[in-house]
Order: C-alpha cells, then structure tokens, then sequence
C-alpha cells in the first residue's frame, strides 16, 4: 500500500491551527488550509509547498518533510497589538510541540523555527506574519 505521510502531515498542521483555533477564536480568527486570496486576520494557513528529503541509514528509510505555517496579523504598531501577536505565535508553537503525532501515531511533527516577515494583500495592504516552520519524520524498515 502507498505511503499517505504528505497527506498526513498536511492534515496534521491543519489539525493543530483549528483546534488551537476552536481554544482561542480571539487569538486566531480564521484558518485556511491554503493561501488565501485576502486575510481576515488574525489568520493562519498552509503553504502549498511540502518539502522533502529522504535518508536510509542501516535498513531505516526515514522520511523528512517541512512545511510551513504563515500567521498573519494586522501592521499595528501599538504594544498591545505586538503582544497579541507574540502570544499567538508563542501559543502554535506550543501547541505544534505538544501535539507531536498530529500527523500519525507512527510519525512525529515538530516547529523547528519562527521567521517574522510583513506580507501584502489586495491593493498592497501591508499585513505582519510570521512563518512557523514545521518537520515530520517518519522511519520505516528495521526499527
């Protein structure tokens, strides 16, 4: 039977942002599981891009994946409006570490880091976002 891990670890990080969401609907207001054509922010969502690399090591086939999650806020610059951001961004990362077999029970899925960016939208509004990068590894063979 074919491998279904890509299509596991996608569903895994939509699993994570809407359950996050569901906790938190004023941290997190929309989740998409790919790149909107406009933000109804605060919004989370999938690249399309899944990453892979592969490694065998004495008779372990292991897969690698990365994908990435952009969080996208209004550009306020007011302190409170970059706390709320640090929060949210501070609560996936949480929640992605602590839900390690979103993906399966046989992989595991982990942030490995937080990029800040600013993003554009529409008429080139401009938005803050922060990119979550996210790995899952699943090892198949002798184990």
């Amino acid at each position: 039977m074919a491998s279904t891990f890509r299509v596991d670890f996608r569903a895994g990080l939509a699993s994570v942002l809407t359950t996050y969401q569901a906790a938190n609907p004023t941290l997190l207001n929309k989740v998409y599981s790919y790149p909107p054509g406009e933000y109804n922010t605060p919004c989370a969502f999938i690249e399309k891009t899944i990453n892979e690399r592969q490694e065998m090591l004495n008779g372990v086939w292991q897969r690698i994946l990365t994908g990435t999650v952009v969080i996208v806020c209004k550009l306020i610059s007011n302190e409170q409006a970059t706390s709320e951001q640090d929060v949210l961004i501070d609560g996936l990362v949480d929640a992605f570490s602590t839900n390690f077999h979103a993906a399966s029970g046989s992989s595991e899925i982990e942030p490995v880091s937080v990029t800040d960016t600013e993003t554009t939208a529409g008429e080139g509004v401009r938005y803050a976002a922060a990119i979550i990068t996210v790995q899952g590894t699943k090892q198949e063979g002798r184990l």
